[in-house]
């Protein structure tokens, strides 16, 4: 794996963070509070602090696994916690004092926890702390929002799998003497099992699986559960295939034995809303827009 961000990308962040009048920005990411940001600048997959230091135009990295970091990350320097006497806490401290003057201004984003914002305080007092999600996480989606030619790349891999999970989805749903798929648990456990065997790291969230019993929720809760798949009805799942590190999203309704008119009337409206949106694609200049097509037509029929 490699950094999503290109080299102009990551320029560009340098110059605007330079407007900003910031010294460093300062990344986390961790278990209670993940930030997408980090593998995006730095390919690094998970656990780490990432100081981007503006005036030097550099990237450091703090890892909580420096093995996973040297195999992964692409960055300026990636620091070994092991040779701090404490870890991990005293690591980022030592690093971020080492890049920064007397009276340094230090930008946050918004998924940094005000506790990392107090030690860092604890240890530069004179530190001025910018917390401006306006600016800063704006910089940081605009980057990540058109996606580079190695992304679209990598999202075209994800939605190849999820293509062919669907067939294997119908086929295994069509042969059930065969598939050994009773429940949803059963059929969430072999979407995410296939994909894997079809390349991908596998799952980007949770899969989800309604029967018929409960397909009209939104999401159901648990994700999957012990309920027959085959309950005469409409159902469905809802599935992401992350294939490198960016992820599919697919929701697919299918049909469990025969339908009454009511049904077929929503399977019906529900195709045109569909198509009808793809075709909007073409002409519209903001994503609502496309989901405005379909709202109308759902609605029209008194949905």
């Amino acid at each position: 794996m490699t950094r999503f961000v290109t080299k102009e990308k990551l320029a560009e962040l340098f110059d605007r963070l330079e407007n900003l009048r910031l010294d460093v920005l300062y990344i986390r990411d961790s278990e209670d509070h993940r930030d997408v940001n980090l593998k995006y600048l730095t390919g690094h997959p998970e656990d780490a602090s990432l100081f981007i230091d503006v005036k030097n135009r550099q990237t450091i990295l703090v890892p909580w696994d420096y093995q996973l970091a040297n195999d992964f990350a692409e960055v300026d320097q990636v620091i070994n916690i092991m040779e701090y006497d404490g870890g991990l806490i005293p690591a980022i401290h030592e690093t971020l004092k080492s890049i920064v003057n007397s009276n340094p201004n230090i930008g946050v984003p918004k998924a940094i926890p005000y506790y990392n914002v107090r030690t860092i305080i604890d240890q530069i007092p004179n530190a001025e702390i910018i917390y401006n999600p306006q600016e800063i996480d704006s910089i940081l989606e605009k980057l990540r929002s058109i996606k580079s030619y190695h992304e679209i790349t990598l999202l075209k891999k994800s939605v190849s799998i999820s293509n062919h999970l669907v067939n294997e989805i119908e086929k295994s749903m069509t042969t059930r003497s065969q598939s050994n798929i009773e429940s949803e648990i059963d059929l969430a456990i072999f979407v995410d099992n296939q994909m894997r065997k079809l390349g991908a790291f596998g799952p980007g969230f949770e899969t989800l699986v309604a029967s018929s019993a409960r397909s009209w929720q939104i999401h159901t809760y648990p994700r999957a559960d012990q309920l027959s798949m085959y309950r005469p009805g409409l159902a469905l799942i809802d599935f992401g295939v992350n294939a490198e590190g960016l992820t599919s999203d697919v929701t697919l309704p299918f049909v469990v034995g025969k339908m009454n008119n009511k049904m077929k009337l929503i399977v019906e409206t529900v195709e045109y809303a569909h198509y009808e949106a793809i075709d909007a694609l073409k002409e519209v200049n903001f994503l609502h827009e496309v989901a405005e097509v379909a709202i109308k037509i759902i609605e029209s029929k008194n949905f």
